[in-house]
């Protein structure tokens, strides 16, 4: 199964349909897609007017969006916004320099200018950091969760047909239909009561090589319950999921013997 699909839901506070909505978003748009489906989220929630300067795989200089709306004492506000769709790429503070360096003469020259810098993706925290400083106003992918539910991508669909139908091809990914996404989704969701079984097996061979005979000293159900839902992908994720949902200290260091074995269980499903 798709390991993406596990780290999006570990993130999004395994939030299922917050989750499945970045994943639609990664799948079924091309990087062209993601442009478009940005600019026309500024146009028509957020009241801009946009252009897209230059092609998606053309030099760019840090702006793929350009946008203007007049605020209500009817001074222009600019925009400018810089759009990358990945699946797992981490943005470091560097991509975000490199970013500001080639805005700065327009910040300057246009203060009223908002800069944003927008990715399916994720930032580190020295990225966020630095951003805040500069004032660039960052969206990860917790923040496309929001602009779907604001604009959803059945509205974006029917927006590109009835006004710029020959882009379509190059917006919409044609080899990841919206039905096959949503069938890998279900099944996905569906196995979390075959993978509590498994770790539950996985306990019970704990036990007999161990020769341990009551459960709840290798760990107890509500331990497993919690790694069958958020299914933590790597072995710091495994450590923050039982810190963060405030276990007894005792019930974490036993289940944290075992860690690996948990974990091999879990890359089954994912």
């Amino acid at each position: 199964m798709n390991s993406e699909l596990a780290k999006l839901i570990y993130d999004l506070d395994w939030n299922e349909e917050r989750a499945f909505q970045v994943y639609n978003i990664r799948k079924r748009l091309t990087p062209t897609g993601f442009e478009y489906y940005v600019l026309f989220f500024f146009e028509k929630i957020l009241g801009y007017k946009m252009t897209m300067p230059t092609s998606t795989y053309s030099p760019d200089w840090g702006i793929d969006l350009k946008g203007i709306r007049k605020n209500t004492d009817w001074t222009p506000q600019y925009c400018i916004v810089q759009c990358k769709k990945h699946a797992s790429k981490n943005f470091w503070v560097n991509d975000i320099r490199a970013f500001v360096w080639w805005i700065y003469h327009i910040l300057s020259d246009f203060p009223s200018t908002t800069a944003y810098y927008i990715t399916t993706s994720c930032f580190t925290i020295p990225a966020k950091q630095f951003a805040n400083k500069e004032a660039i106003s960052m969206k990860d992918y917790s923040n496309i969760a929001k602009m779907y539910s604001q604009y959803n991508l059945e509205q974006f669909e029917k927006d590109i047909r009835n006004e710029m139908p020959k882009k379509y091809n190059q917006i919409f990914n044609k080899w990841k239909k919206e039905k096959t996404i949503s069938a890998q989704w279900k099944l996905f969701s569906s196995q979390e009561d075959e993978l509590l079984k498994t770790l539950k097996n996985i306990r019970y061979n704990i036990m007999k090589k161990t020769h341990i005979y009551t459960s709840e000293d290798i760990t107890n159900d509500s331990v497993l319950e919690l790694l069958s839902r958020k299914r933590p992908h790597s072995l710091d994720a495994f450590k923050s999921a039982l810190y963060e949902n405030e276990f007894q200290k005792i019930e974490i260091e036993k289940t944290l013997q075992y860690a690996n074995e948990y974990i091999k269980g879990i890359n089954l499903y994912v």
